[in-house]
C-alpha cells in the first residue's frame, strides 16, 4: 500500500498533469491561427501574375503600394518600389510609411485610400486577397473601395490578386 506522502505526491502530479494538458488543449487552436500566416507561404503565385503585370506596364523603380511581403517580392521579381520594407535602416519615414499603408489597406473609404496612394506617389496598388502585413499585425483587406469609379479603376484582375490604378 502506498504511503499517504507518496499517495499526495502522486494525485498532485496528475493533477498539475490534468491542468497543463487542458491549458494546452485549450491554447492549440490559438496558436495555431496566430503562427498560420507566417507559417504558410504568404505571396501567392496568383500575386507574382500580378507583379509581372507590373512589370510589363510600369516603369523601373516606379512607386507601387503593397504591404511588407509583396513588396519585398515585387522589388525582387520587377524593381518596383513598394513604400515599406527594403532596406529599413535607411527608409526614411518608416513608422509613417507602415501607418499609411496599414490606412490604406484598411479603410473604408475609397477617398482616404487614393489620398494616401497619391501622397505616396503611386499610381498603382496590389489589392491581394490575403491578409496583408505593413508593420502593425496582420489586417483585412477592405476591397469594396476599390470598385469606386471616382477614385480608382482596375488594371489588372485574376481573381485572386488585384493592381488598382488612381485617378
Amino acid at each position: 500500500m502506498l504511503s499517504r506522502t507518496r499517495l499526495e505526491t502522486a494525485a498532485a502530479a496528475a493533477f498539475l498533469a490534468i491542468v497543463a494538458f487542458l491549458l494546452l488543449y485549450s491554447d492549440v487552436p490559438k496558436a495555431v491561427d496566430a503562427a498560420s500566416p507566417w507559417m504558410n507561404t504568404v505571396v501567392t503565385q496568383k500575386e507574382v501574375e500580378a507583379i509581372y503585370w507590373l512589370e510589363n506596364n510600369t516603369r523601373v523603380y516606379e512607386p507601387v503600394v503593397y504591404d511588407i511581403f509583396g513588396g519585398e517580392t515585387m522589388m525582387a521579381l520587377s524593381l518596383r518600389t513598394p513604400p515599406i520594407g527594403g532596406d529599413w535602416a535607411v527608409a526614411r519615414d518608416a513608422v509613417d510609411r507602415m501607418n499609411n499603408v496599414t490606412k490604406f489597406y484598411e479603410t473604408t473609404s475609397a477617398q482616404e485610400a487614393a489620398e494616401i496612394m497619391k501622397n505616396l506617389g503611386a499610381r498603382y496598388a496590389v489589392v491581394p486577397s490575403r491578409q496583408v502585413h505593413a508593420g502593425f499585425g496582420w489586417k483585412t483587406v477592405e476591397k469594396q473601395k476599390f470598385s469606386d469609379p471616382t477614385f480608382f479603376e482596375k488594371a489588372f484582375d485574376n481573381g485572386e490578386a488585384m493592381v488598382v490604378r488612381v485617378k
